[in-house]
């Protein structure tokens, strides 16, 4: 009588991790661990590589940078450096410019494009750093000077955290003078902030929370955060100045800085300061607002509490990169005060947004980058040793640069998705099947575990012996055994510049009497 295994699809990843406490409710399209992975395409592989834009080192950690643009056709990079230095560069990477010296740099920065008020008026980078006057760079210049009007509480080391350009003012807030109150400039000098009858400030709420945080203009709102607790929103609707309101938003969440809250389609998703992911979503016309718990809706709250230190999230940095459909988040690991890790929200999903998370990558600055030729923006990382990194590059990264190690690590299945007969029934394996192309003379890892032990290690060899075209995809089987009532994956490919891609996963196996003891093969 012929053998007759019984065949089944391992979902991998579809929906990306879940980060519920209990495994076993884990959806069988979730994975447990997804390090360093992509799941564009519809395929798992490795990120795309990260490529150094610098030569060398800067000489101090990256704590900020931005993609300035003086002109239309004039492209910089300007960093902040943890030694209180302030640097551009013009494509080479070296960022001759010294732009500014002796900035105190102990709490979050944010660089924000402003000016071009009128015609002839340039464009002007501002950067606030709550203990230093603005700095602002005019155009394409070699210095930055403090800002020329500042309110006349901005003194000593009291000075704003945070800003944005909105209704064609500069607002900014954060000042530990005020810390409740934002400011803005005329609409003709983003500098002025001093005239009696066209700027001014508007108090947000005094009593509640610490400090405001961060600005965010949205549909012709302006959102103002504030830590441990408060969002709020300005209507700026209004002829004159004076008719500017503001309402709350929320009591109960608060912002956790400037860096951290992104436009994502028709949302904004921001980290809350006890370094929850939140949502705020436009339901009128006008910007009534409403908040929903955005990572609890995608299995993410769990996650982040067992792997964050949220002491540190007002270093955190978000990008939404458009290109993909991602939401990048820089975050302090457990443990540790600055960023460690980066966990990746996919909205590419069939049926939900999924996530994944990678790590170690130091990242205490993170921002988008436009590619000249096609005008797509791509992520930017500084690191602690003073290097940039180009993100997402063709290719994977080689040894010794984050990205470099992947790994998959699935629920463990008792098969009762493909039929719920299965889920407690013993199970006996014989071969476990890999849909890959042949990247090259090395391996992928398939460690395999039987209610709970590991049974088995199969490498699966990517060598193309046999003069396939490139990229062909083939089917590459080997035995599976042991049995048991559940059975889990982990997928490893931990090589530098080694790629490798799974397209489908299929177990056959045999379906034993529940009753049956388990039996291994030795």
């Amino acid at each position: 009588m012929p053998f007759s295994a019984m065949v089944i699809e391992i979902p991998l990843a579809q929906d990306g991790v879940t980060g519920s406490r209990n495994p076993v409710t884990a959806l069988p399209s979730q994975v447990l661990e997804a390090n360093s992975i992509r799941f564009e395409g519809g395929f798992l592989a490795k990120e795309g590589a990260q490529a150094p834009y610098t030569p060398a080192s800067l000489g101090a950690s990256v704590l900020n940078g931005t993609d300035w643009w003086p002109t239309s056709t004039e492209q910089r990079q300007v960093v902040l450096l943890g030694n209180g230095t302030v640097r551009k560069d013009s494509g080479a990477g070296t960022f001759p410019v010294t732009l500014a010296t002796g900035l105190t740099v102990t709490q979050p920065s944010q660089f924000v494009d402003a000016g071009a008020e009128k015609t002839g008026q340039p464009r002007k980078l501002v950067l606030f750093t709550g203990t230093n006057p603005p700095q602002v760079l005019a155009g394409d210049g070699a210095t930055m000077t403090a800002l020329a009007t500042p309110a006349a509480d901005w003194t000593g080391t009291t000075q704003p955290l945070c800003g944005a350009v909105h209704a064609n003012r500069l607002w900014a807030a954060g000042n530990l003078s005020d810390p409740h109150r934002v400011y803005f400039s005329t609409v003709e000098d983003h500098e002025k902030f001093d005239d009696p009858t066209t700027s001014g400030s508007l108090p947000v709420f005094p009593g509640e929370g610490d400090r405001i945080t961060g600005l965010l203009s949205y549909r012709g709102l302006l959102i103002v955060g504030k830590a441990p607790r408060g969002i709020y929103v300005i209507d700026t609707t209004g002829v004159v100045v004076t008719s500017y309101a503001v309402t709350v938003l929320s009591h109960a969440i608060g912002l956790a800085s400037a860096n951290a809250i992104a436009q994502v389609d028709n949302d904004v998703l921001f980290l809350d300061s006890a370094a929850n992911m939140q949502s705020m979503a436009a339901v009128q016309a006008l910007g009534d607002l409403s908040t929903q718990t955005y990572g609890q809706a995608v299995d993410m709250a769990n996650f982040l509490t067992q792997r964050v230190n949220a002491a540190a999230s007002p270093w955190a940095r978000m990008v939404y990169y458009g290109l993909k459909r991602e939401l990048h988040l820089a975050l302090a690991g457990t443990g540790s005060p600055t960023n460690t890790a980066r966990l990746v929200v996919d909205f590419n999903g069939l049926t939900r947004e999924r996530f994944r998370y990678s790590s170690p990558e130091a990242c205490p600055a993170l921002w988008l980058m436009r590619t000249p030729q096609s005008g797509a923006l791509h992520p930017m990382r500084g690191d602690t040793s003073g290097v940039v990194w180009h993100m997402d590059q063709p290719g994977v990264s080689p040894a010794g640069v984050p990205g470099e190690a992947s790994r998959i690590l699935t629920p463990a299945f008792d098969l009762g998705h493909a039929d719920p007969g299965l889920a407690g029934r013993m199970k006996q394996g014989h071969y476990l099947e890999l849909v890959t192309t042949l990247d090259g003379p090395w391996n992928v890892d398939v460690d395999i575990y039987w209610d709970g032990r590991k049974h088995q290690s199969l490498a699966f060899g990517l060598r193309n012996a046999y003069g396939l075209p490139a990229g062909q995809i083939v089917n590459l089987q080997q035995r599976l055994l042991g049995s048991g009532r559940r059975i889990q994956f982990d997928i490893r490919q931990t090589v530098g510049s080694q790629s490798f891609s799974v397209y489908r996963l299929y177990m056959g196996f045999s379906a034993l009497d529940s009753r049956q003891s388990e039996v291994f093969w030795r």
